[in-house]
């Protein structure tokens, strides 16, 4: 949290530590809004991870249920 002046910082940081556990005080607006867009891009990097790995996944999944039966039977080899 970050405020126009050091005084404003603090009675941000008094009013919302009354609802908030945890609060991060900052050297001014600019510093907390960095922080924010930093905090919610990576965020929104880690739930974009996970959905390619879920689509990785359905693919490799794809592969060994219906793909590899398949291959290993034409090359002689059993599927387990």
């Amino acid at each position: 949290m970050g405020g126009v002046t050091q005084q404003c910082t603090e009675l941000a940081c008094c009013l919302y530590n009354q609802i908030i556990d945890t609060i991060i005080p900052v050297s001014s607006p600019k510093v907390a809004e960095i922080v924010k867009l930093l905090e919610n891009t990576f965020r929104s990097i880690n739930i974009a991870l996970v959905n390619e790995i879920a689509i990785v996944e359905d693919i490799v999944s794809l592969l060994i249920r219906s793909i590899f039966p398949g291959l290993l039977k034409k090359m002689g080899l059993s599927y387990a």
